[in-house]
């Protein structure tokens, strides 16, 4: 950074931020630990929030969740655990798409485990007829919510 902080250490090539390094917020804590290629996060990496809670650790392609991974909730409490499908979600921003995997609420309980499907906006779990009906507040959480009926009585 101009500040003089450092942006990243590591392997580079052709002056790209390219093999295994670590790149860091202008706080200074770690904002991504693992593998690069072409300045971007590429195989398996560790991304960091702000103040240093683990966000993601598993598999990105071009700076993209895709494959295996864990995404954490800023209280550090996991949120998903499973595949990710890298076309609609730049890591921390834009859509999640999940494909297939565990999602928690952000007090670690358990609201969905199997598979996804994505409205291009954001992944919803796929029910099953065996699967609990999801509580008004899981619907929200997870994009299912609909029209809520209110008691105008």
């Amino acid at each position: 950074y101009e500040s003089g902080e450092l942006k990243y250490r590591g392997e580079h090539w052709q002056e790209c931020a390219h093999g295994k390094g670590t790149a860091y917020w202008k706080n200074g804590n770690v904002w991504c630990n693992g593998s690069f290629k072409d300045h971007q996060p590429h195989g398996y990496c560790r991304i960091y929030f702000r103040d240093g809670g683990l966000r993601y650790e598993g598999r990105l392609e071009e700076g993209l969740p895709y494959g295996p991974g864990r995404e954490f909730f800023d209280n550090g409490q996991l949120r998903f655990e499973g595949v990710f499908d890298r076309q609609t979600h730049h890591y921390g921003y834009g859509a999640r798409k999940y494909v297939r995997g565990k999602l928690y609420s952000g007090k670690g309980r358990l609201i969905h485990n199997g598979d996804f499907v994505s409205d291009g906006h954001q992944s919803k779990p796929v029910l099953s007829k065996s699967d609990e009906p999801l509580s008004p507040f899981e619907s929200l959480l997870t994009g299912q919510a609909g029209i809520l009926p209110i008691d105008v009585g």
